[in-house]
């Protein structure tokens, strides 16, 4: 696979990985990667043969290191700033956020077959290129990102250690319903991005999403974690349950005679209508970065996490996902 690289403007200012506020998640900068010496590649796709950007990192260290693989928000594209990037370069760590064909809205993005290709690519560009630890692979995302992430677990070709999805998006037919509802902007992107602008291109949707996959056959030991704030779908884009049936769906393929680690349909009525559990919490009462955890379920490698919040990712539980052995 030929690359080209190109290494941004070694302009540098050192700034602590946890300075980035929340509205910085859905800012694309080539600034912020500049400032902070990432390089950028163009990687030959294995699909169509183009060439595919992507912002990465290199670690200097002589043991081989992690590699963390940022998958981009719904309006974003590889050039999306991400925090986790300066957590990588301050522990020395591999990184790549690859372009996987834009914005949430081009019908190259948006779970077509370009998809997966593009983010297997990304990995095997820094096996190639970088010292990793292939045991050591971390995927992770948020919204469209998220929704990325579900779909690699189910489809991608290398055995990664952790998926965290964060207010993923795993059933675009439901979630077509769901944006129209409420009249925001994704639900017109994603009748453009599945080709029908007259009505919904139901065969397309489906094809596109996580949750009509067929089980994956190669994630022996690997963990998938599904995250979704209490609010989303109230203040953000995306119901809860875009990740609890996600979860539902796997556990039951999965573990058949284990009905009691699903999440009920009495469980879900409950989350929705009072945005809260008042009773006691499947798994005890915990919290993740100072967030009270209303709902948490898990059964082998799977767990679906309803925190106080809305549309967003926590870092700090990412970083102790990575880290988790």
């Amino acid at each position: 696979m030929k690359t080209i690289f190109l290494l941004f403007s070694p302009v540098f200012i050192c700034l602590r990985a946890f300075s980035l506020q929340a509205q910085d998640w859905d800012t694309t900068a080539t600034k912020f990667w500049t400032t902070h010496r990432f390089e950028r590649a163009e990687i030959r796709s294995s699909k169509d043969n183009t060439l595919q950007p992507a912002v990465f990192r290199v670690t200097s260290a002589v043991t081989p290191q992690p590699l963390l693989v940022y998958l981009h928000s719904w309006t974003a594209d590889y050039q999306q700033i991400d925090s986790m990037a300066l957590i990588a370069k301050e522990r020395n760590w591999n990184y790549i956020a690859p372009n996987f064909r834009g914005p949430g809205w081009n019908p190259q993005s948006c779970g077509s077959e370009y998809v997966i290709p593009d983010i297997d690519d990304a990995i095997e560009f820094m096996l190639k290129n970088a010292n990793v630890d292939r045991q050591e692979v971390h995927i992770y995302g948020r919204s469209a990102g998220g929704h990325a992430v579900m779909l690699a677990y189910m489809k991608l070709k290398y055995p990664a250690k952790t998926f965290s999805a964060w207010v993923g998006i795993s059933n675009f037919i439901d979630w077509y319903y769901e944006t129209g509802v409420r009249k925001v902007p994704q639900h017109k992107q994603l009748m453009i991005a599945t080709g029908d602008t007259a009505k919904p291109n139901v065969e397309e949707m489906k094809k596109r999403s996580p949750i009509f996959q067929p089980m994956p056959t190669n994630r022996k030991g690997a963990r998938l974690l599904l995250y979704t704030g209490i609010h989303d779908g109230y203040v953000g884009s995306v119901p809860v349950t875009q990740s609890i049936n996600f979860y539902n769906r796997l556990v039951r393929e999965t573990f058949p005679k284990s009905s009691s680690a699903l999440v009920s349909e009495s469980d879900i009525i409950e989350l929705l209508t009072k945005r809260a559990f008042p009773k006691k919490a499947p798994e005890g009462a915990q919290t993740i970065d100072g967030r009270q955890v209303h709902y948490k379920k898990q059964q082998g490698n799977f767990s679906v996490t309803v925190f106080e919040g809305g549309h967003e990712m926590l870092i700090n539980t990412v970083l102790q996902t990575i880290l988790e052995k």
